[in-house]
């Protein structure tokens, strides 16, 4: 059932992207969002996808991979094939051509993924640490004298710090 709801919920948030221009949905669970427009490579039709992007300099970084299966999804067929598409980001809608990195070379080597998982370490960490010392006020003082340090936690854990 959380499956079916959450495949529910995506269909709906790429629905409302596509079809509002990219005004609504440019978001999803805070990761920055693109409309994909290719050339089907066996109808010849155009395609619309959503997709989570990466951004380093001036390029574009997005992930075949299907929820992790082994099989490679639909619009990674067309971009081989047609390799020239159209992007969206917002509003904004500009003209691409797409290129994929190398063979056996993985996307962990890129240098801005792994300055994200470095920082990503480092923000697990200190938001444990926060917790753990709410935690330990809570047991010594009570709920109500500790409500700045839960609050301040809470915080901590939920805001973005990575600008996209």
């Amino acid at each position: 059932m959380k499956r079916y709801l959450l495949f529910l919920f995506l269909f709906f948030h790429n629905y409302i992207y596509i079809y509002s221009n990219g005004r609504i949905g440019k978001f999803l669970n805070k990761r920055p969002c693109l409309i994909l427009y290719t050339t089907g490579a066996k109808t010849n039709l155009e395609r619309k996808n959503v997709l989570v992007f990466l951004k380093e300099d001036n390029e574009i970084c997005i992930v075949a991979s299907k929820g992790g299966s082994d099989t490679n999804p639909g619009w990674y067929h067309n971009l081989k094939k047609y390799p020239e598409c159209e992007v969206q980001i917002g509003r904004d809608k500009f003209r691409a051509v797409s290129r994929e990195i190398s063979e056996g070379k993985m996307l962990s080597d890129k240098q801005t993924i792994q300055n994200w998982i470095a920082e990503s370490r480092a923000e697990i960490n200190a938001a444990r640490l926060m917790v753990q010392d709410a935690a330990k006020k809570i047991d010594a003082q009570g709920t109500y004298k500790t409500r700045a340090e839960i609050s301040l936690s809470l915080i901590h854990i939920s805001e973005p710090t990575r600008p996209y």
